[in-house]
């Protein structure tokens, strides 16, 4: 029906062969710039999504130029399967909570339980920052994870709590660049990543001696006086 929203869809020809790659992106007609197959850029258009998907689909057509780039510099024979089959795989690794979870299941499978449940409570955590919309490793930027530290603390946690979050996702996105799956932007430069030490409460002097004469006063008026002498105890 005209006016309905459509799916984005890449069209993939190489080697003899042509394949489709279906997105998550929906967009209405009057929304698309055919001439440019990219949405509309017109400030007047009233769609929050707008901006979001055409950053999404620049980075996807990134994605596969670099895919058909390193495919190419191999000099080996290849099709738009083997360029899909490529894409969706690194599509799905590339995603922040997919290897937060990949990670996660891999540490259940390894006996560690303790670490897989604080990884599996900053998963949690960062997911609630996102209202459960994922993000791809590669924008992990400084402003996203300010963004998560300053959503952290209005939700009341203090610096330690803060850190212990920022610190796991951290070692996650490090994990991901020794992999190959992003590269290092350092994303966590901004935020803090330390241990506060604990403020250490105690009593002075003065009020120990208080405390201690209190006791002692309150002893003599309330229980008998006991005189210890060799291995016996009397009243006195």
């Amino acid at each position: 029906m005209p006016g309905n929203k459509g799916t984005v869809i890449y069209r993939i020809s190489h080697g003899n062969k042509t394949r489709c790659i279906t997105t998550s992106y929906l967009i209405h007609p009057a929304q698309w710039n055919y001439r440019r197959n990219m949405p509309l850029t017109d400030i007047n258009m009233k769609s929050s999504d707008i901006p979001e998907i055409t950053r999404n689909i620049n980075r996807d057509i990134r994605l596969l130029e670099r895919i058909i780039r390193t495919l190419s510099d191999r000099a080996v024979t290849f099709d738009a399967d083997d360029i899909t089959e490529r894409f969706n795989r690194t599509t799905t690794e590339n995603s922040l909570f997919n290897f937060m979870n990949a990670t996660i299941n891999r540490l259940i499978q390894n006996g560690r339980i303790r670490t897989s449940e604080t990884y599996t409570a900053a998963l949690r955590s960062f997911r609630k920052f996102r209202e459960g919309r994922d993000i791809p490793l590669d924008e992990l930027d400084t402003d996203t994870i300010e963004a998560y530290e300053a959503f952290l603390r209005a939700n009341g946690l203090v610096p330690n709590s803060i850190s212990f979050y920022m610190r796991i996702l951290r070692a996650l996105y490090n994990r991901a660049v020794e992999t190959g799956i992003t590269q290092q932007q350092k994303p966590f430069r901004h935020v803090y990543t330390g241990i506060d030490k604990t403020v250490k409460r105690a009593l002075p002097i003065s009020k120990i001696r208080q405390l201690r004469n209190l006791e002692l006063s309150q002893s003599r008026a309330t229980a008998p006086k006991l005189c210890v002498i060799s291995n016996g105890c009397f009243e006195s």
